[in-house]
């Protein structure tokens, strides 16, 4: 499935990211994994919350 509707807010300088979804559909495996690997990639926390309809993936800078 398609992640649609993504809403990317910068939180400061370090790049910190929300990528808000904000429509209802499910995130696959797939659009997850490539949202880990990059999490990884830049030594990034990944914080997953579901609100009612809502998720946030908060990407945290560990540097």
């Amino acid at each position: 499935m398609k992640i649609n509707n993504i809403e990317i807010i910068y939180l400061d300088k370090d790049c910190s990211s929300i990528f808000k979804i904000k429509n209802n559909e499910i995130i696959s495996f797939d659009n997850l994994l490539e949202i880990v690997n990059k999490a990884m990639l830049y030594n990034f926390k990944l914080k997953i919350i579901n609100k009612d309809v809502d998720t946030i993936i908060l990407l945290v800078n560990t540097f």
